[in-house]
């Protein structure tokens, strides 16, 4: 599918004879994508891949006695202002063949980024630098720039490219200066100015400003997900820092994470690297493809708990979901004898129903069952008081009745 272009409509300047023929720019690059940002010393795309030639774009009759000319006209702004390089590069680019064209050197700005100037330079044809270059097939062909190697640092926005052809009474090609580098990346793509801008790239999509990125879910500007980088937490965390980011889910019910997991390891980790040097300083929490969430370790050894925690847990309040013990008053519950229960300790070392201390060292214990197992025998102990209460009753009531008999064989 051919690349849109703005057609214009061609207006000639012709003198019979002796004048110049001048046809209207044809915009090749700006009219619908941002500026390009090129900050790198290696080639960077700049133009989509154009399916036409020069002469393609411009296809009146030249005049005789003429030679046509092209010209490529360049909007841009750069701060190259401390390097003496005659400015920034650009060169053609054969993208079927792999292989660069034409190289040509547009004046530095020594301006704001955000200003520029217009300048065009006149170009060799398509067709010129394909038999200098030797190429036959295809000529498929875009333009590319970099910011030369001795300038460092510098920084160079496009923000538009259009393509011109004069037809100049004993007029002339320029020679083709070929550029033998390999090929480009993608440049920086960049929408807005100074105060706020966006900028995509091959690697990321940046925002920079204080409002943020807002998602808006409907009509209606009051229900929408924002993410904004700057946001004073100084309330919540005081003593700190004062700067944080932030996610704000306003009138859409939840906020949720959907991870199409593939990895058998993990599906989702929140870790920390305080100096971001991409060295993991703690891997503070993960969650595993089966939902389990582990908090301060990296695996897990069972994986019947939902949560595992390597470290210690505080808090103000837990409440844990039992059974209770209940069972132990009820009629007909296998309440062990007392020398049945100590023969059982001898024999054992723990109590019954109770894990050994190896056992808990060893597979931990459930809180709630722990619980409902110690209620168990706090329970058992009860009964086996009021057990014990009952003989004392006995041995009481045995005692006062010996007294009494024993008194009245004294008195007579």
């Amino acid at each position: 599918m051919k690349n849109p272009i703005l057609f214009l409509i061609t207006v000639s300047i012709f003198a019979p004879g002796y004048g110049q023929v001048e046809y209207n720019a044809i915009q090749i690059y700006g009219h619908e994508e941002g500026a390009a940002v090129i900050t790198l010393s290696q080639w960077q795309v700049v133009s989509k891949t154009l399916y036409t030639s020069m002469a393609g774009f411009f296809d009146q009759p030249v005049p005789a006695g003429h030679t046509r000319e092209y010209y490529v006209g360049i909007r841009k702004a750069d701060n190259i202002n401390d390097c003496s390089i005659p400015g920034s590069k650009f060169r053609f680019w054969f993208t079927w063949n792999e292989i660069a064209g034409h190289e040509f050197n547009v004046g530095r700005d020594w301006g704001l980024l955000d200003e520029g100037t217009m300048g065009w330079i006149k170009v060799p044809t398509i067709n010129e630098q394909a038999t200098t270059r030797g190429i036959t097939s295809t000529k498929y062909w875009r333009l590319e720039a970099k910011i030369p190697s001795s300038c460092p640092g510098s920084t160079m926005k496009i923000f538009g490219i259009w393509l011109k052809a004069l037809d100049i009474p004993g007029g002339s090609s320029p020679a083709v200066a070929l550029n033998n580098d390999g090929a480009a990346t993608l440049p920086d793509y960049r929408l807005g100015g100074p105060g706020g801008y966006l900028t995509v790239n091959q690697e990321q999509l940046e925002v920079f400003g204080t409002g943020g990125i807002q998602l808006t879910a409907s009509n209606s500007s009051d229900d929408y997900m924002l993410i904004q980088p700057n946001i004073d937490v100084s309330a919540l965390n005081p003593g700190m820092s004062t700067i944080s980011a932030r996610i704000t889910n306003r009138h859409l019910g939840h906020l949720v994470v959907d991870i199409g997991a593939n990895d058998g390891a993990d599906s989702f980790a929140i870790r920390t690297d305080s100096n971001l040097d991409g060295q993991v300083d703690k891997l503070a929490l993960i969650v595993k493809p089966s939902g389990n969430v582990l908090v301060g370790k990296t695996s897990q050894s069972n994986p019947n708990y939902t949560l595992d925690i390597g470290g210690k847990v505080r808090a103000d309040e837990v409440v844990v979901n039992t059974t209770g013990a209940d069972y132990v008053f009820e009629e007909g519950y296998d309440l062990k004898t007392l020398q049945e229960v100590e023969n059982f300790i001898r024999e054992n070392g723990h109590l019954p129903g109770i894990p050994s201390a190896a056992a808990m060292q060893k597979e931990g214990m459930a809180v709630g069952e722990l619980n409902t197992k110690l209620l168990e025998k706090v329970e058992e102990l009860m009964l086996y008081l009021l057990s014990q209460q009952r003989i004392i009753d006995n041995h009481v009531l045995r005692l006062d009745s010996l007294e009494r008999h024993l008194e009245k064989h004294v008195n007579q």
